[in-house]
Formats: C-alpha cells, structure tokens, sequence
C-alpha cells in the first residue's frame, strides 16, 4: 500500500476533473538494521540503549564514507569512519559508561565525508497512553439523529467502498428526514 502521508491518514478525497496531485515516495530495500527509528534518502539508522550498551545500527542508499557519532550529552561514545553500501551496513555494540543515563540523553548522527548530516537520531521519552477501544462499527441508517451525519456516513462508505454496508441507505434516510435539505446539498 502508498500514497501521500497527511497530518489526518488516511486521507481519502474525490479528485476534481483536471485535477492532479502529485507526490515522491521512496522503497528502501534496506537489510540488517532491524526496527528503524529515522530515515531518508539517503541513510537510516537504528539505536537500541539497553542498560550497559547501545547498538547502532547504519544502512546507506549508496556506497560512502560516513562518520557514525554517538553522543550522550556532551560525552562522546562513538565516533567511527567507516564505508558503507547497500551491501554492507553498519552493526555495532558498544560499552555505556553511565547505565543509568536515560535514553533520551542520546544522540546519534551520521555524516558524509563532508560533515554533512545524512540522518540523525534522538530517543524520545514515551508517554504511557491507554490502549483505545477498537473501532466500532457505524450506526444504522435509522439511529443516526441528523442529516448531516447521515451525508457524511454515506460518503465515507462510498469512498471507502465498504463491502458490508451500502451508502444510499444511508443517503436514503437522510432524504426520509429533510429532503429539500438533502437535494440542496448534492447539487
């Protein structure tokens, strides 16, 4: 599956007649770097903190020499010049000197020969969120209270293509509530 990433996904809109919407997406067929915590590209990285260690993980979209930097604060832990490729990724674990340091306190970053910064990686502190209930499935025609959630019902289906549920029903019992409303609406 793709498409454009909104700030709403997914976001699913009837495009108008001579309307275009363009966008780039990139496959990265990328190996060895388990789960990936930031990408571009050009390069992705991978950062697991345990208690004692801290596993970076690099891969490039193209052969280069990169500097791999991990800092916690104003120490620094790793500093490696090494070439990668699609080929050959980066896996490393190395020491921590301060167990207790809290992940967020590190930072990781790749840079090309040049110094500039191909990807970067901080660790955000997570915040403990309840679990949301599942979705629930939409309501009957009849126990929607007004015509406008019954519009907007329909539309969704209609968009969505839902297989179980069909819009006009719902379209129909907004007609059954006000229909000279409803007819004003779809023109």
């Amino acid at each position: 599956m793709c498409g454009v990433f909104t700030d709403n996904q997914p976001d699913f809109g009837w495009i108008m007649p001579n309307e275009a919407r363009d966008f780039k997406q990139y496959f990265m067929p990328y190996k060895n770097a388990g789960y990936i915590k930031n990408a571009s590209v050009d390069a992705l990285c991978n950062l697991e903190i345990e208690s004692y260690t801290a596993n970076v993980k690099v891969y490039t979209t193209q052969e280069r020499l990169v500097n791999i930097i991990l800092d916690c604060g104003d120490k620094n832990i790793l500093n490696e010049m090494v070439k990668l490729s699609p080929t050959v990724s980066y896996d490393k674990t190395v020491n921590l000197s301060s167990p207790d340091t809290a992940p967020q306190h590190y930072y990781l970053k790749i840079e090309d020969d040049a110094g500039n910064i191909l990807i970067d990686y901080r660790p955000v502190v997570k915040k403990e969120e309840a679990i949301p209930d599942p979705a629930s499935p939409i309501a009957a025609p009849s126990e929607i209270s007004t015509v406008e959630e019954l519009y907007l019902a329909g539309l969704h289906l209609e968009q969505y293509r839902h297989a179980t549920y069909n819009a006009e029903d719902y379209y129909n019992e907004a007609l059954k509530e006000n229909p000279l409303t409803f007819e004003i609406t779809m023109h």
